[in-house]
């Protein structure tokens, strides 16, 4: 259709946007390069248009979105410098439509995720205060956008993350009390808009994050009681949202996650809290033996349960083992991230088949 009219812009469009979906499609299978030829072929069209229309604030918008692709890809990849240049690139481009349309919502919001983006990328190469720089600047702009439209829950959610992102970075550079106010102030928003929309799974399941993360928090900075009682919460949101979708595996998962978070506070219990957490997990891989997230997440339960310390020691060689196996195992497939390579490495093993579909720890 383009090469029997290539005059027409929306066509021109319609192929650009068939390329990004072709990019998403093989960058989900796991295709980058295959996924950034599709992005390049979109962004040429994409900057053409522009080209050929530079008043037009949609063909700018799609401009910026093809950008933002090829910079997810290329942070995807470890490329932090060109990832850092389509962004930077995208930005400009969500700067100069905001400018023109400061009225427009969906503008506004566009360039705070922009600035996400970039904040996301420096905290990743280590430059944390300019993370925080890029943070503050989506805050604002999210605190800005709620102000406007009070009753959009799509945008309290967005300023919700925005606290929750500059918790993150506060609390990786040890500033444990920022991080304490960034994290409780998202959570506040996330409790009012699930007492508002109580039926939303995907509202709840963010409280439970917010939950956790105020777990993980309070107990680094060794408040455990305080952990247990946002680990308890999580826990009876878990097991709330799994009654609800009973054939949901990351719901599931959650739960386990659950399981083993209220572990580390309650030692008196934690056997208990950790073969429940196992028991999900074997369900999971009996179900789908080839999920290597859930294979990862039951290595490191195994683990945590072979090395409590009451725990019979025979008993505890063969956990340890079943977790060495499995995590030796995910490294020679490429599928363990670098940050439990150490783990696997120190952990004694034996073959993973016998490791997979075993009964309950219980």
């Amino acid at each position: 259709l383009v090469e029997r009219e290539p005059g027409r812009s929306d066509l021109q469009r319609d192929l650009s946007s068939s390329y990004e979906r072709l990019g998403d499609l093989e960058q989900a299978l796991g295709n980058s390069e295959q996924a950034g030829r599709y992005y390049e072929d979109g962004l040429a069209i994409a900057k053409e248009l522009v080209e050929r229309e530079p008043g037009h604030s949609d063909l700018q918008r799609d401009l910026s979105v093809s950008l933002n692709k090829l910079g997810d890809l290329e942070r995807a990849l470890g490329n932090g410098e060109q990832a850092g240049r389509y962004y930077e690139d995208g930005l400009a481009i969500a700067k100069e439509l905001v400018e023109r349309e400061p009225g427009h919502s969906d503008l506004k919001r566009d360039l705070s995720i922009s600035y996400e983006r970039l904040g996301d990328l420096e905290r990743a190469l280590g430059n944390g205060e300019q993370a925080g720089r890029y943070y503050e600047d989506g805050l604002a702009i999210a605190k800005e956008l709620v102000e406007r439209e009070p009753g959009r829950s799509d945008l309290r959610r967005d300023l919700s993350i925005s606290y929750e992102r500059l918790g993150d970075l506060q609390q990786v550079l040890g500033n444990g009390e920022r991080a304490r106010r960034y994290y409780e102030d998202g959570l506040a928003i996330r409790r009012a808009l699930v007492e508002r929309e109580p039926g939303r799974s995907d509202l709840q399941r963010d409280l439970w994050v917010s939950l956790n993360k105020l777990g993980d928090l309070e107990r680094a900075l060794g408040n455990g009681k305080r952990a247990g009682r946002y680990y308890e919460d999580g826990v009876a949101l878990a097991r709330e949202l799994v009654e609800r979708e009973p054939q949901s595996s990351n719901l599931k998962r959650d739960l386990a996650a659950s399981f083993s978070r209220i572990a580390r506070v309650a030692p008196d219990e934690a056997q208990d809290w950790l073969s429940r957490a196992v028991d999900i997990y074997r369900a999971q891989l009996g179900a789908d033996p080839t999920d290597v997230d859930t294979q990862r997440d039951l290595a490191l339960v195994l683990n945590q349960l072979g090395k409590r310390p009451a725990q019979e020691p025979v008993r505890a060689s063969q956990l340890l083992e079943e977790a060495g196996g499995i995590l030796k195992s995910l490294r020679a497939r490429g599928a363990l991230d670098a940050r439990f390579h150490a783990l696997a490495e120190q952990l004694p093993s034996k073959p993973v088949e016998q490791s997979v579909d075993r009964s309950s720890d219980g």
